[in-house]
């Protein structure tokens, strides 16, 4: 027995959709592999985020171009489709780096108490600690 013999198949993904957009363009998709699908989401591409979108851009553009005849495979997409994965991912890892880590509120809360005790009781002109503490104030209310 080999190891991977009794592991479950990994889950299908609803390509329904891909499907119904693709042939409602082109009826002779209906005779594709729907492999070349299977393998774009086991890449990463996300249905709604990538595959429809470009499936249907790239669809329009081939139509308004005047080509005659029709497409008849699902590579044909292929390199769009990966395009697009790549894009996406990208634009989520730099909106990644933006959002800063969630805080433990219990240390925001003591850092507050800091800087109010830097500031009011100690009279330090902490330009860091001011603004700060007025950032959280406007958030929280006042320091107690």
């Amino acid at each position: 027995m080999r190891p991977h013999d009794h592991e479950p198949p990994p889950p299908r993904t609803d390509i329904s959709q891909v499907l119904d957009l693709l042939l409602a363009y082109n009826d002779a998709l209906a005779f594709a592999d729907i492999q070349t699908v299977r393998l774009w989401v086991n890449e990463g591409a996300d249905i709604e985020k990538d595959i429809l979108p470009t499936l249907k851009a790239v669809t329009e553009r081939y139509h308004r171009g005047g080509r005659q005849g029709k497409i008849k495979t699902f590579s044909y997409f292929t390199n769009a489709v990966r395009d697009a994965t790549e894009r996406r991912r990208a634009a989520e890892q730099v909106q990644a780096k933006r959002t800063p880590a969630p805080a433990d509120a219990g240390s925001v809360h003591r850092k507050a108490q800091m800087a109010a005790r830097t500031v009011r009781t100690f009279g330090i002109k902490d330009a860091i600690a001011i603004r700060f503490l007025e950032a959280y104030e406007r958030e929280y209310g006042p320091v107690a």
